[in-house]
């Protein structure tokens, strides 16, 4: 087990620090048949904690060359197909991808609904400037998680959140609307739990709405 770990923090620097193109190279390839489905998850975990570190120039440099690559190929079964764990994990990478964040969301939507537990994916991305740059993209991508039930039915405000910072964006209003019709029996969930959230979501709802 102690050598897995070790291969698997190996296999993630080697990926995304070297100068060698893991897809090309084919090396990444063997990495992923050579290990068990629960160890494909951890690597998605561990690759998000490295890209986590790393400056929003290198993390794009890591989309073009290599990973939008290898995440069609996933989806397209090559090696191996991606499992529900493991796009679980994937679903942080695309907070990542600043500027490559439509493109991004657009590969997890055609991959396996993501399985998560006790993510607070929607708080990361309400305090990200996210929000302003991609008003259209994140939206659907919020709709995209409340469809999935991928956020938590007690924590709603970051959702509040996100709709202030898109609501200036014309563009976006049809998202919004959607986002609003699609929250109602979770919003019933959480109106039980925190009242207060009544007030919030009557505010911002009135205000996407007019």
């Amino acid at each position: 087990m102690r050598t897995k770990g070790k291969l698997l923090r190996f296999s993630r620097r080697y990926s995304l620090r070297s100068s060698i193109n893991p897809i090309t190279d084919g090396w990444l390839n063997r990495f992923l048949l050579a290990v068990t489905e629960e160890e494909r998850s951890m690597w998605a975990s561990s690759v998000y904690r490295t890209l986590s570190g790393m400056k929003e120039a290198a993390v794009e440099s890591a989309w073009s060359n290599w990973i939008e690559s290898y995440w069609q190929n996933r989806i397209d079964g090559v090696p191996v197909p991606l499992e529900r764990p493991e796009t679980g994990e994937m679903l942080h990478w695309c907070l990542l991808f600043k500027a490559s964040f439509p493109n991004a969301a657009d590969k997890m939507y055609r991959s396996p609904i993501p399985r998560l537990e006790h993510s607070f994916l929607h708080h990361d991305l309400s305090g990200s400037d996210l929000p302003q740059r991609h008003p259209v993209a994140v939206a659907h991508f919020v709709n995209y998680l409340l469809r999935n039930s991928l956020i938590p039915a007690y924590h709603f405000e970051p959702v509040a959140n996100i709709i202030t910072k898109i609501r200036p964006f014309v563009e976006a209003r049809n998202e919004l609307l959607e986002i609003c019709n699609g929250i109602n029996a979770d919003l019933f969930i959480a109106v039980v739990l925190d009242c207060r959230l009544e007030c919030l979501w009557r505010f911002h709802g009135f205000k996407v709405l007019q």
